[in-house]
């Protein structure tokens, strides 16, 4: 927490008055290195806003605190974005517009698209769900979307291969528990919905018939 213990050649200069001692210009510029914004400042050092914001914009300073603080901002919008906030939530929680938000992640990426933090965080959920053997209607339940939603995401970033594994490992298990049951492989078919040369593939790709004890 910045105070003004920190910076002891700060003087006090009353919110009305303009004029600042060299101590307290000096100070200003300390503080804005150490990362405090103008209302920090303006409170710490009891000076107005304006005046802060004055010996700001008469130094060459401007320029790279301008950027510092807008590239904190967008590193914030990004994480926010990969929480899987929309950029009016994120603006709204970082105090600032929607607009401005666009605009912070136009300076520090022209060709990021908007929705691409949020659609990777959702991506990432969705392949924890496919790895933990939920099937697409438990996934929309769990995002609270259709299953049309889920089933785009899934074709759009190539996930398919990934459910179809993690299916084949579901009907391995069941076919595993039918085979130690004495089940025959047309009669699990059978139960599963599938052809009875499907379950033999399944039966040799997880070597099946050596796991029965």
């Amino acid at each position: 927490m910045l105070s003004v213990s920190n910076y002891p050649n700060s003087a006090y200069i009353s919110f009305k008055s303009a004029r600042i001692s060299p101590e307290t210009r000096s100070t200003i510029f300390k503080m804005l290195n150490d990362g405090a914004g103008v209302t920090e400042i303006s409170k710490e050092l009891k000076i107005a806003k304006s005046t802060v914001r004055l010996q700001i914009k008469k130094s060459d300073f401007s320029g790279s605190v301008k950027s510092a603080q807008q590239e904190i901002r967008f590193n914030n919008i990004i994480e926010l974005l990969n929480q899987g906030n929309s950029l009016k939530s994120a603006s709204e929680k970082l105090g600032i517009s929607a607009a401005t938000a666009r605009r912070i992640l136009d300076v520090f990426s022209p060709k990021i698209d908007l929705l691409t933090a949020k659609k990777e965080g959702i991506v990432s959920e969705i392949t924890q769900f496919i790895k933990q053997g939920l099937t697409i209607d438990e996934i929309a339940g769990k995002l609270k979307c259709s299953t049309y939603t889920v089933d785009d995401y899934i074709q759009k970033y190539k996930l398919r291969p990934l459910v179809k594994h993690h299916q084949r490992q579901k009907d391995a298990d069941v076919i595993l528990e039918r085979l130690k049951n004495g089940d025959k492989i047309k009669y699990i078919a059978q139960e599963l919905g599938m052809s009875t040369n499907k379950v033999s593939r399944i039966i040799k790709q997880f070597d099946l018939f050596n796991l029965i004890v």
